[in-house]
């Protein structure tokens, strides 16, 4: 399958004048640059435009706001050929924040969508900027958020609730930040053990087996829990949950093969979360078992990219990120040229919107936004990552896991 030649698109409206994917993405940073100029010289409550969905939630958030697509901004500060135009985009962001009640605790407190990943992103933002003033009112920030929700998933709940404590206890070393991770690990084993102690007891809305809204995000957050505190209780989760969430993702692996049905291999909800979450887990505690399904897993991703747009959550970028993933965990070429074959296929996507900014097609295919999660960021950074220019998955916690402070 990949083989073959990379399908290129027919379709007139698909104006391809420029062939180097770095020549590419520094065109993207162009036309990110200008609409930043251009709203923020104009007032607009967003410095990015977005979809309607985006336009209800929080303008600083991870998956439709200025967090997301700053994130890969300050990774590519750092890499020699897009530091000065990634900077220049960063004073406009610096401005941008500069009028905006940031460290004002908002209606909605998620991690993608909230109070949460913005605090994440304003510790990293001005950490960078070596703003230790704001760097200091970021933890408090950070500090001051609940650990309580009713809805337990990684995008919306307690296990992203509980990653951004991490990440804060990580950084500061502040225990604080280790008790509210506890607190809410405690909220979801109770869930787990059940009022009347019967396992399995999770809200209807979260029994999916994805990263975002799912199994697969709980599993990540209690797993590292487990790492990092040694508690009886978050390892009992872990060690119920593992072997019934490998049998319900071999079985959707299997299905995929036995029917040839169509198959959700998306970041949020889909394979490449589930993989992900695997992986983290398999790495550290590796089981036998884990392997094979996470390789069956790549080959699908990769059997299915034509089918697929280019975007973060929904689409191809979220199967680059996951086949680096697998290539940084196990070394193996085979992975890393997968991850490649994926990064061109959405780079034979791109097209030009009408003032003539390159974009990647998202679900509909022509998309001119700019959002991390359904836009133009997060297939960039995707394309990006694939040619070593980033590293890691943004905004997840790495090797955490791998010690304790």
């Amino acid at each position: 399958m990949l083989d073959r030649e990379i399908p290129f698109p027919a379709t007139k409206r698909w104006n391809i004048s420029l062939d180097n994917a770095d020549e590419v993405c520094r065109s993207f940073l162009k036309g990110l640059y200008r609409e930043a100029e251009t709203n923020l010289k104009g007032g607009s409550k967003r410095l990015w435009d977005s979809t309607d969905f985006g336009h209800a939630t929080n303008a600083l958030n991870i998956q439709h706001g200025v967090a997301g697509i700053a994130g890969v901004l300050l990774e590519l500060e750092k890499v020699e050929g897009f530091e000065d135009i990634s900077r220049e985009i960063l004073k406009l962001v610096d401005e941008y924040l500069s009028a905006q009640a940031v460290f004002h605790i908002q209606e909605d407190n998620s991690l993608l969508f909230g109070n949460h990943g913005i605090a994440w992103f304003l510790y990293d933002f001005y950490r960078q900027r070596k703003d230790e003033e704001k760097t200091e009112a970021a933890v408090r920030f950070a500090l001051s958020l609940s650990e309580q929700s009713e809805v337990q998933d990684y995008a919306t709940g307690l296990a992203g609730y509980g990653c951004t404590y991490l990440k804060f206890w990580n950084e500061t070393g502040n225990t604080a930040f280790l008790d509210k991770a506890e607190a809410a690990a405690d909220s979801i084993y109770a869930h787990f053990a059940g009022r009347n102690g019967k396992q399995g007891n999770f809200p209807k809305a979260e029994r999916g087996l994805g990263i975002a809204h799912g199994e697969a995000g709980l599993l990540y957050f209690m797993h590292l829990m487990c790492v990092v505190t040694d508690k009886a209780e978050y390892r009992d989760y872990v060690n119920v949950s593992l072997p019934a969430y490998l049998k319900k993702v071999e079985e959707e692996v299997n299905s995929y093969y036995r029917e040839k049905k169509k198959i959700d291999i998306s970041w949020c909800n889909g394979l490449a979360g589930m993989g992900m979450a695997l992986l983290s887990i398999g790495q550290y505690t590796w089981k036998s078992e884990i392997y094979p399904i996470l390789c069956k897993i790549s080959k699908i991703i990769t059997d299915s990219m034509w089918a697929q747009s280019g975007c973060q959550c929904h689409g191809n970028a979220g199967s680059v990120e996951f086949l680096m993933d697998m290539f940084d965990v196990t070394r193996d070429g085979a992975f890393l040229y997968q991850a490649r074959a994926v990064a061109k296929y959405i780079y034979t996507q791109r097209f030009y919107d009408s003032k003539g900014n390159v974009q990647f097609a998202d679900e509909t295919k022509q998309s001119t936004r700019y959002d991390y999660g359904t836009g133009a960021a997060g297939a960039m950074r995707a394309i990006l990552r694939a040619d070593g220019y980033v590293y890691g998955r943004l905004y997840m916690l790495g090797d955490l896991g791998k010690r304790k402070l």
